[in-house]
C-alpha cells in the first residue's frame, strides 16, 4: 500500500513540534512556579497514539524498506562475519554520538570486537543494540571523553579493560543478565561517582575499579565470593563500602590508597587479606580483624594514620612485616598468645603507640618491630624470646627502662639505638652476642650485667665501660622495693657488696642479712648504702677488715656483735646513729673517728673510750682518672657529657681539668661538657688537679651528620607490557647529597610481573602489579609504579578469500568473505584495495562493484603490519544487451482522494536486462501526475490511467486507472485545554496546549479570546499574558464552524 502521503506529513509535524518545543524551552525558563504552560499550535496537535508511532522519524522509501533516519552511516563501522553474525571491530567515523546498528546489510549486529572503539576520542555518547551479547577486550579502552554508553541486557560479563581510561565517564547502569565484571573494566574512570553492582555479579575481576578516585560509593553483591587484587586501588573519595557476608577472600591492594574510607566491617567468614589491602587508607578509623582470619598480612593497614586501636582476636597467629608500619594515632594494642611470629617493621614509626603487651609464645623481636616508636615509655619483653633484632627498638626515645629476658642469646645492630631516656637495661648472662652500636647514643643508661663476660660483650659493642656495673651472681637476697640486701647465699670470702641489683640501686643491708657467715674475711660496702640493719654482720667471727663509706648514717643494734678478728674499722661523719650493743665482743677492734661527735656516739654505744682513736685524715693523692669511654664517634652538633671517675674514692682532691686537642673539631668545658663542631679527630684529656699527674684521654671522631633521603622517583608511574619484555628503571634519589642512597624493589605481584635488585623489570603473566622501590636509610621515602601486562600481540598468519578469480559484467556487485588465521589474532581487521578502479572497486568492507571492461587485482591485506594479504583477479566484460519482456505495476487500480501521494513499485522482467530504465506518463495531469520516479499525485476528481513503459524500445508497459475522488469533510467533536483554571501574577506568560479530536477532522485550526483583554490577553497561538489584576475567560474555538470550544478561567493577581 502506498503511503509516501504519511511520510510527508510525519515529517511536517515533527520539524514544527521541534520548533514549537524550542520556543517553549526559552519561554518557561524564566518561570518561577510550578504552573507552566507549553507552546503547540494549534495546526500541529495530533492524536497520541499517532505522534507516538511517528516519533521515530520512521520513512518509507520506493521498495517499501524501513529505514532508521538517525541512525551512524554503515560504512562509518569495521566488520566481520561469523557464523552468521555481524562483530564490529572498528569505527573509523567523527561522530560524537554513535548509535551501532543492530543490522549492518540484513545481518545481525552480535558483538562488538576486540578493541573495536579503543582510542575514539571523539566519542561522547555510544548506543548499543539489544542485539548485542559480548564484547571484547579493550572495547572501549582510553575513550577519553566518553560520558555515557549503555550496556545491553543480553550481555552476560564485560571483559577485560572495556572502559580503560574513560575517564569521563561519570555513570553506568550495570544490568541484570551481567555475572561478572572483568579485570581492569573501569580501570581509571576517575569520574566515575557511584556505582551499583546488581547481585547476579558472582565475580570482579583485578583492579576492575582501579582509580576511580571520584567514587563516593558502590554497592557490592551479596553473593561474590571473593573481592580481587586492586579493584578499589586509589578510589581516595570512597568514604564507605559494606562487604557482604558472602566475602571469602580480600585480595592484594583491594582498597590501597583509598584516603576518605572511614569505617569498615570485615565479616568473620573473611579467611584472607591479601598484603597492602588497607595501606594508605588515611581516614581509617575503625576496622575488625575477622575470627576466620589467621594471618595479618604484610602492609595491611601501613600508613592508616587515623586508627587509634585495634584489637587483635586470638585465631591470629602471625603478623607480617610493615603491617601496621606508620600508623602514627595508634595508641595502644594487644596481641594475644596465640601470635607466635611478628613480621619486620611490624609497628614501625607508630609515633604515638605508649604500650603494647606482647604474646608469651614470642619468639624473636623482630628488625625493626618498633623502629621510631617515639612514645613508647615501656614495654615488657616476653621469657621466650631468643633474639632482639637489628633496629628494633630504633628511636624509641621515650623508653626508659627495659630487662632482657634469660632466654636471649643475641641482640643485634643498632636494636636499641638512639633510645636516648632509657635509664637502666639489664642484661642476662644468657647473651652471647651483641652487635656493634646495639645501644648507640643511649647516652643516660646504666647496664647492668651478671658477669664479666657480658660486660666485654657490651664494651666490644662500643658502650662506655664506666655504664656497665658488674652485679654479681643472684646470691643476694633482695627487696626491690626498699633497696635492702635481706640474705648472702654466696660462698665468697671477699664481699664487694654491688652498688644495684636487676637495676635497683642497694641502699640499706637488712637486718641479720649476714648473720653468722664466719667465713666472710672482709666486706667492701658501696657508696649508696645509708643504713647497717641490726645484728647484720653479728657473728662474722672471721671478719678483720671492713669499709664504712661516708654515705652511711645509721649502724643498728648489735651489728658487729662477735665480730672479734675485726683489727680495725673507721667510723664516717656522716654516721649519726649506732644502736646498742653495736661492737660487743669486738675485742680487738680500733676504732678511727674523724671528730669528738663520732667519738661520743661510739662511746653512748658502749664501746671503750680507750679504743677510739681521734685522727686527722691524711692527704690522699689520686691514684688514677678514667673516663666512661675512650673513643667515641659522633656527627657534628652532638653534645655529651663526659663521666670521670677519680680513684680511690677518699682522695683529698677529686677535681679535674678539661682540654680538647683540637677545638676545630670538638670542644669540652669545665663540667666536661663534650660539643662536636667539626669533621675531624681530637683528643680530650681529662687530669686530676691535686698534682698527681694522673689522666685519662678519649679520642673523638666527628663526622658530619647523615642526610636522609627527602624522595624516591622513578622515570614512570604507569606501564602497559605484554609477557615477555623486560627492562630496567631510572631512578632519582633526592637530595644528591643523602648519606645513603641505595635502594630497595618489591613487585606486589610476582606473577605478573618482577623486579630484581637492579631495578630490571620482566613481565610474566597478565595482569595487574605495583613495584615499589624504597629508600635503604629507613627514612620511609618510596615511589611505586602501576604495570599493567597483557599477552602479547597475536599476529596474522594468513588471509585467504573465498575466490581468488571472478569473470563479472559491468554492473555487478557483491562481497568478499575474508578469512584471518589464527582465530585469536589480535587484530583481524584487513584494508581492502583495487589495482584498476575503472574496471573494478572495493569498499572498506569488500563490496566489490565491476565498472567497465577489462582485469584488475583485487588485494585483502592485514592491518597488524605483518604483512600477509590474498588477491582476486576480477575480469569484467560488457553484458550481452537483454530486452525486456514485461513490465508490471504493484497494482493496476487505485481509488484515491485529492492531495494523496505515494510511489509505484515497477517489476521490470527479465532482472538481467541490459535496460530497466522505465518512462511514466499520465493520461489526464488534471486528474493525477506522476514524476519520473513513479512518485502519483492525486490532483482533482475524476480519472486518468498512469502508463509505465520500459525505455529500452521494446514496447512493454503496464498501467494502473487511478480514480479520484474529493474526501469527506470530518467535523470537530471536541476540544480541550490542559488546565481549566489558572491563578497567575502580573507579567507571567505561557502558553496552552489545545487538544483537537478526532485526530482525523478536516480543519483543526483553532480561534483564542479572551473575555476581559484588561486581565489577560491570549494571542493567535494560545500565548497568555497575565496584564492586569481580575478575572478572565480564555476561550478556544474550532475554526470548522462545529461550535466546539473549551475554557479555561484566570485569575490575576499584582
Amino acid at each position: 500500500m502506498l503511503k509516501a502521503k504519511r511520510k510527508e506529513i510525519i515529517t511536517f509535524l515533527l520539524l514544527t513540534m521541534c520548533t514549537s518545543l524550542l520556543q517553549t524551552t526559552l519561554a518557561l525558563s524564566a518561570e518561577k512556579d510550578n504552573e507552566r504552560s507549553i507552546l503547540i499550535n494549534s495546526a500541529q496537535v495530533t492524536d497520541s497514539k499517532a505522534g507516538t508511532t511517528e516519533e521515530n522519524t520512521i520513512i518509507e522509501a520506493a521498495d517499501n524498506k524501513l529505514v532508521n533516519s538517525s541512525a551512524n552511516s554503515e560504512s562509518d563501522f569495521t566488520y566481520e562475519v561469523d557464523s552468521g553474525t555481524i562483530i564490529i571491530t572498528g569505527y573509523t567515523g567523527s561522530a560524537t554520538d554513535v548509535i551501532i546498528p543492530s543490522q549492518i546489510n540484513g545481518t545481525r549486529v552480535g558483538a562488538l570486537g576486540y578493541g573495536a572503539f579503543a582510542n575514539c576520542n571523539n566519542i561522547k555518547n555510544v548506543t548499543i543494540p539489544d542485539t548485542v551479547t559480548s564484547t571484547g577486550y579493550n572495547v572501549f579502552k582510553n575513550c577519553t571523553n566518553l560520558q555515557s554508553v549503555n550496556i545491553p541486557p543480553h550481555m552476560t560479563y564485560i571483559a577485560d579493560y572495556s572502559f580503560y581510561g574513560c575517564s569521563n565517564l561519570s555513570s553506568i547502569t550495570i544490568p541484570n543478565s551481567i555475572t561478572s565484571i572483568s579485570k581492569s573494566a573501569f580501570y581509571g574512570c576517575s569520574k566515575l561517582t557511584s556505582i551499583t553492582i546488581p547481585d547476579s555479579v558472582g565475580s570482579i575481576g583485578d583492579s576492575a575499579f582501579y582509580g576511580c578516585s571520584n567514587l563516593i560509593n558502590v554497592s557490592l553483591p551479596n553473593n561474590i565470593p571473593t573481592i580481587a587484587d586492586s579493584v578499589f586501588y586509589g578510589c581516595s573519595n570512597l568514604t564507605g563500602i559494606t562487604i557482604p557476608s558472602s566475602v571469602r577472600s580480600i585480595g592484594n591492594y583491594a582498597f590501597y590508597r583509598c584516603s576518605a574510607l572511614k569505617n569498615i566491617s570485615l565479616p568473620d567468614n573473611v579467611k584472607n587479606i591479601g598484603y597492602e589491602a588497607f595501606e594508605n587508607c588515611s581516614s581509617l578509623i575503625s576496622v575488625n580483624i575477622p575470627k576466620g582470619l589467621t594471618l595479618i598480612n604484610s602492609q595491611l593497614f601501613q600508613n592508616c594514620t587515623s586508627l587509634t586501636s585495634i584489637t587483635v582476636p586470638d585465631n591470629i597467629t602471625e603478623i607480617d612485616s610493615q603491617a601496621f608500619y606508620g600508623c602514627s594515632n595508634l595508641q595502644n594494642i594487644t596481641i594475644p598468645n596465640s601470635v607466635k611470629t611478628i613480621h619486620n617493621t611490624a609497628f614501625g614509626e607508630c609515633t604515638n603507640l605508649t604500650s603494647i603487651i606482647l604474646p608469651n609464645n614470642l619468639a624473636n623481636i623482630s628488625e625493626q618491630m618498633f623502629e621510631q616508636c617515639s612514645n613508647l615509655t615501656s614495654i615488657t619483653i616476653p621469657d621466650s624470646v631468643t633474639t632482639v633484632g637489628r633496629f628494633a627498638f630504633y628511636g624509641c626515645s621515650n623508653l626508659k627502662s627495659i630487662t632482657i629476658p634469660s632466654h636471649v642469646t643475641s641482640i643485634d645492630e643498632n636494636a636499641f639505638k638512639e633510645c636516648s631516656s632509657l635509664s637502666s637495661i639489664t642484661i642476662p648472662a644468657s647473651v652471647t652476642s651483641i652487635k656493634s652500636n646495639a645501644f648507640n647514643n643511649c647516652e643516660k643508661a646504666l647496664f647492668y650485667v651478671e658477669n664479666e663476660q657480658i660486660k666485654n660483650l657490651l664494651i666490644s659493642a662500643l658502650v662506655d665501660e664506666s655504664k656497665i656495673i658488674v652485679t654479681g651472681k643472684s646470691d643476694f637476697g633482695f627487696d626491690s622495693n626498699t633497696g635492702t640486701i635481706t640474705t648472702y647465699n654466696g660462698s665468697d670470702t671477699q664481699l664487694i657488696m654491688p652498688s644495684t641489683i636487676n637495676g635497683v640501686p642497694v641502699t640499706n643491708i637488712g637486718k641479720s642479712s649476714f648473720k653468722n657467715l664466719s667465713n666472710i674475711t672482709s666486706i667492701i660496702i658501696q657508696g649508696n648504702v645509708i643504713s647497717i640493719g641490726d645484728s647484720a654482720f653479728q657473728g662474722c667471727s672471721k671478719l678483720s677488715s671492713i669499709v664504712i663509706p661516708n654515705s652511711i648514717t645509721s649502724i643498728g643494734d648489735s651489728a658487729f656483735w662477735g665480730c672479734n678478728n675485726l683489727t680495725s674499722i673507721t667510723i664516717p661523719d656522716s654516721v649519726k646513729s649506732i644502736g646498742n650493743y653495736a661492737f660487743v665482743d669486738c675485742n680487738s677492734t680500733l676504732f678511727y673517728v674523724l671528730s669528738e661527735k663520732t667519738k661520743e656516739l661510739l662511746e653512748s654505744a658502749g664501746v671503750d673510750e680507750s679504743k677510739i682513736v681521734i685522727k686527722e685524715p691524711p692527704t690522699v693523692k689520686v691514684t688514677s682518672v678514667l673516663l666512661n669511654t675512650n673513643a667515641l664517634n659522633w656527627t657534628v652538633g652532638k653534645t655529651g657529657t663526659f663521666t670521670a671517675t677519680v680513684a680511690p674514692s677518699n682522695a683529698s682532691n677529686k677535681s679535674v681539668t678539661w682540654k680538647s686537642s683540637n677545638t676545630k673539631v670538638a670542644t669540652v668545658d669545665a663540667n666536661g661538657k663534650l660539643t662536636a663542631v667539626g669533621a675531624g679527630s681530637a683528643t680530650i684529656t681529662c687530669t686530676a688537679s691535686d698534682g698527681s699527674g694522673k689522666y685519662a684521654t678519649c679520642v673523638v671522631t666527628v663526622t658530619n651528620p647523615l642526610t636522609k633521603v627527602t624522595s624516591v622517583t622513578l622515570n614512570t608511574t604507569n606501564l602497559n607490557w605484554t609477557v615477555g619484555k623486560t627492562g630496567t628503571f631510572t631512578v632519582t634519589v633526592a637530595p644528591s647529597n643523602a648519606s645513603n642512597k641505595g635502594v630497595t624493589w618489591k613487585s606486589s605481584n610476582t606473577k605478573v610481573a618482577t623486579v630484581d635488585a637492579n631495578g630490571k623489570l620482566t613481565a610474566v603473566g597478565a595482569g595487574s602489579a605495583t613495584i615499589t622501590c624504597t629508600a635503604s636509610d629507613g627514612s620511609g621515602k618510596y615511589a611505586t609504579c602501576v604495570v599493567t601486562v597483557t599477552n602479547p600481540l597475536t599476529k596474522v598468519t594468513s588471509v585467504t578469500l573465498n575466490t581468488t578469480n571472478l569473470n563479472w559484467t559491468v554492473g555487478k556487485t557483491g562481497t568478499f568473505t575474508a578469512t584471518v588465521a589464527p582465530s585469536n589474532a589480535s587484530n583481524k581487521s584487513v584494508t581492502w584495495k583495487s589495482s584498476n578502479t575503472k574496471v573494478a572497486t572495493v569498499d572498506a568492507n569488500g563490496k566489490l562493484t565491476a565498472v567497465g571492461a577489462g582485469s584488475a587485482t583485487i588485494t585483502c591485506t592485514a592491518s597488524d603490519g605483518s604483512g600477509k594479504y590474498a588477491t582476486c583477479v576480477v575480469t569484467v566484460t560488457k553484458p550481452a544487451t537483454v530486452k525486456v519482456t514485461s513490465v508490471k505495476l504493484n497494482t493496476n487500480k487505485l481509488n484515491w482522494t485529492v492531495g494523496k501521494t505515494g510511489t509505484f513499485t515497477a517489476t521490470v522482467l527479465p532482472s538481467n536486462a541490459s535496460n530497466k530504465g522505465v518512462t511514466w506518463k499520465s493520461s489526464n495531469t488534471k486528474v493525477a501526475t506522476v514524476d519520473a520516479n513513479g512518485k502519483l499525485t492525486a490532483v482533482g476528481a475524476g480519472s486518468a490511467t498512469i502508463t509505465c513503459t520500459a525505455s529500452d524500445g521494446s514496447g512493454k508497459y503496464a498501467t494502473c486507472v487511478v480514480t479520484v475522488t474529493k474526501p469527506a469533510t470530518v467535523k470537530v467533536t471536541s476540544v480541550k485545554l490542559n488546565t481549566n483554571k489558572l491563578n497567575w501574577t502580573v507579567g507571567k506568560t505561557g502558553t496552552f496546549i489545545a487538544t483537537v479530536l478526532p485526530s482525523n477532522a478536516s480543519n483543526k485550526n483553532v480561534i483564542w479570546k479572551s473575555s476581559n483583554t484588561k486581565v489577560a490577553t491570549v494571542s493567535s497561538n494560545g500565548k497568555l499574558t497575565a496584564v492586569g489584576a481580575g478575572s478572565a475567560t480564555i476561550t478556544c474555538t474550532a475554526s470548522d464552524g462545529s461550535g466546539k470550544y473549551a475554557t479555561c478561567v484566570v485569575t490575576v493577581k499584582k
